[in-house]
């Protein structure tokens, strides 16, 4: 396995700690943190994401553009199944 893809899974859960791969172990915490978020009931989600500052800044994430993000994630998900099953859509 590439050492940026072992370090960025090893240290997602404190990116500052990956050293050279802060900014691939920041990547996979951003996308770790919004998935764990969106799984959750509306109920018991908290109102803000758990997002580590040092994540925040070494990708330059604004939080503002993730509703934004994670719909043009979905469309391009949808358009990925279609490429394996046409009359398939993803959950």
């Amino acid at each position: 396995m590439p050492p940026q893809i072992e370090q960025a899974i090893r240290h997602q859960l404190c990116p500052e700690d990956a050293g050279d791969y802060a900014l691939h172990a920041s990547i996979v915490h951003l996308a770790g943190v919004v998935a764990d978020h969106h799984e959750l009931h509306p109920a018991v989600a908290p109102p803000e994401l758990a997002f580590h500052a040092s994540a925040l800044q070494s990708t330059r994430f604004d939080i503002s553009e993730r509703p934004a993000l994670l719909s043009e994630a979905q469309e391009q998900l949808q358009e990925t199944v279609k490429l394996f099953s046409p009359v398939a859509m993803a959950a």
